[in-house]
């Protein structure tokens, strides 16, 4: 299936600068959060891909698994080269792990 993505959309506050990557269940783009102005990683679903139980519980367990690779890179207890797109509730999840204050 050909992604319904493209360069230059905006999708929210994110606009996708390049394809870096591609699966199964969706597209990966450098894009750039225009709140936080940085570029980020952001995967993005292909339609369908959720229309199951099992496939909604897969994404959701790799989902938790990096974002908590993430707060254990952000803590200093681990490392981790998934950047996640969430606005900061990593930044405060760190603080589960003892990282940030």
């Amino acid at each position: 299936m050909a992604s319904p993505f493209r360069i230059g959309q905006t999708l929210g506050h994110y606009r996708l600068l390049e394809q870096i990557g591609a699966g199964g269940m969706g597209v990966v783009f450098r894009a750039h959060d225009e709140h936080l102005e940085r570029d980020v990683a952001l995967k993005l679903l292909l339609p369908g891909t959720l229309a199951d139980e099992p496939a909604r519980q897969r994404f959701r367990r790799e989902a938790l698994t990096r974002w908590e690779a993430g707060c254990r890179a952000l803590a200093g207890k681990g490392n981790s080269s998934f950047g996640i797109a969430n606005g900061g509730g990593v930044a405060d999840s760190a603080r589960t792990w003892g990282g940030t204050s």
